[in-house]
């Protein structure tokens, strides 16, 4: 008999999943580790040309003659307001997007490895389901094959006894032995009324009428076995 098919739990499928999904993670977090140097790159430049423009500034005060009036604070601020400031703001905004950005694809990320990794939880329990039906068939048909292989020996040993004279009430315990066989094998597949079918019953019943018992005892005796609505016709289908 073959093993039955394993089923993980969930922090089992998500580490068994972890592989693609951890490189495509790893990449983004080299980009968001990249962005520090990036925009410190940037904010490198915007300082410098704050440098620059201050230096413009007062080379440009000094030639209107200022050099002894001070600092051009005035000029220095609608530089720092206008320019440097929102320079500032901005680049400090873009990054934080980016940083949004791939911290929301690694959430999507994480997402997809836990839908993957649920799917994947019920394409095994949906084999073991498979498996467990079909031993339960397997179980079911060997279960049938022994009863039929009963039923056929006591027949048989039924004709015996008839054919020596000595049926009679033997024979019509072998039914109710058999009977009672049937019942036991349609509780475990299920059927709770423990009914036995139409076909069964009759063939049962015409066993019984070789061996000396009548129809209508045979009815009498065992009608506790068919069951009244049963679909192909309730007791009409059992000849009662």
């Amino acid at each position: 008999m073959n093993n039955a098919p394993k089923v993980e739990t969930l922090a089992q499928s998500v580490a068994a999943l972890a592989g693609g999904f951890d490189e495509q993670r790893n990449l983004i977090n080299e980009q968001i580790a990249g962005l520090s140097s990036q925009y410190g790159a940037q904010r490198e430049a915007i300082e410098g040309t704050r440098s620059q423009q201050f230096n413009k500034i007062n080379e440009q005060a000094t030639g209107r003659g200022m050099a002894f009036s001070g600092i051009p604070l005035y000029e220095q601020t609608q530089y720092l307001a206008n320019s440097y400031l929102p320079g500032l703001t901005n680049l400090a905004n873009q990054e934080n997007e980016e940083r949004m950005k791939y911290r929301t694809n690694i959430a999507q990320l994480n997402s997809q490895q836990q839908q993957a990794a649920l799917s994947r939880i019920d394409q095994q329990q949906a084999a073991l389901n498979q498996w467990n039906l079909q031993q339960a068939q397997l179980a079911a048909q060997a279960e049938q094959a022994r009863l039929d292989r009963q039923f056929e020996a006591s027949q048989n040993a039924a004709n015996r006894a008839a054919q020596a004279g000595g049926g009679g009430t033997s024979a019509y315990n072998t039914f109710y032995t058999m009977l009672q066989a049937r019942t036991g094998i349609a509780q475990n597949a299920g059927n709770k009324d423990a009914y036995v079918s139409p076909a069964t019953f009759n063939q049962l019943r015409s066993l019984a009428e070789r061996n000396g018992m009548t129809a209508a005892e045979f009815n009498s005796s065992y009608k506790q076995f068919a069951n009244p609505k049963d679909i192909s016709g309730g007791y009409k289908a059992y000849g009662l």
